[in-house]
């Protein structure tokens, strides 16, 4: 989900066609190859038995699900609107977190 305006900016203005397209493919092969890391690392892995693949399979599509969703949702928010909702809520959660690491260390 990209606009028109959003695809004349970045090092990718000079690009067009068949160049664009492989761009573009690289980095949802890239997207592809670290999810499956993800699924393998943090997720249990390949496993064992006769429905690991598909499991594995299915772990890998749900992150590239949620990611695909996520990007589709955020498309559209401006620099200002990011940095405001981190500070607003991200930052009060690292400043939690530290809190915790400090009470129970």
């Amino acid at each position: 989900p990209e606009a028109e305006t959003e695809i004349a900016a970045g090092s990718l203005t000079e690009y067009g066609g068949r160049n664009l397209a492989l761009f573009h493919l690289s980095t949802m092969v890239e997207l592809v190859a670290g999810l499956t890391l993800l699924a393998t690392l943090y997720l249990g892995g390949f496993g064992s038995g006769v429905l690991a693949p598909l499991l594995f399979i299915s772990k890998t599509v749900l992150l590239l699900l949620a990611l695909a969703l996520l990007r589709a949702a955020a498309t559209r928010l401006r620099i200002d609107q990011v940095a405001g909702v981190w500070w607003r809520y991200g930052a009060l959660l690292a400043l939690g977190q530290w809190l915790t690491l400090v009470v129970v260390l």
